[in-house]
């Protein structure tokens, strides 16, 4: 694909994401693409914890694929973007209350999401897996009977495990998870 049309579709997709995914009046499916028009900027939330889609490094920027892709989205429409960093599991409500106009990060659409956000057509397709280190020898869900199993708090991946335990649940230890966000608080 040439850059013309990666710019072409980035475009396409920010005009989608924006409409879309905007709540500054607590309804998901109010249009504030004209207000963003005039402002020239937009509020973007992400959990800044989130790598490698959205993290913040050492020196304090932020940095990820999320993050660059966002980035040459509003260059593109001639946007100013800010990166606010959010709590993962108030996302909706940061929305809702106007913290932020759009969440910009690894964001599942699920059914229930669907009841509370508006979606656009989705930029990249992900799958629940997964990952252990190399010497654990983890091959299949049954291979983690007894183990630890770590997740972030709110996430599809946190969701599934808690709404379909018949598959992962009830073989790992003490059939629960560890939440991520507790591992990683300083």
């Amino acid at each position: 694909m040439n850059l013309k049309k990666i710019s072409l579709v980035l475009v396409f997709f920010l005009a989608f994401f924006l409409v879309g995914c905007t709540q500054k009046a607590s309804d998901p499916k109010v249009d504030n693409w004209d207000k963003y028009q005039q402002q020239g900027s937009i509020t973007i939330g992400f959990d800044n914890t989130f790598v490698p889609m959205g993290f913040e490094e050492k020196n304090g920027q932020y940095v990820g694929f999320d993050i660059d892709l966002a980035q040459a989205v509003s260059e593109k429409l001639g946007f100013k973007v800010q990166f606010q960093p959010i709590d993962w599991d108030m996302k909706e409500t940061e929305l809702q209350n106007g913290t932020i106009d759009a969440i910009w990060n690894g964001y599942s659409a699920t059914d229930e999401r669907r009841e509370k956000v508006a979606f656009t057509i989705p930029y990249m397709e992900n799958q629940q897996v997964l990952v252990s280190k190399k010497s654990q020898n983890i091959q299949s869900v049954s291979d983690m009977k007894n183990k630890i199993l770590g997740a972030q708090a709110g996430s599809s991946g946190y969701l599934d495990f808690e709404a379909q335990p018949e598959l992962l649940k009830n073989i790992v230890k003490d059939q629960r998870l560890i939440s991520i966000k507790v591992l990683m608080k300083p």
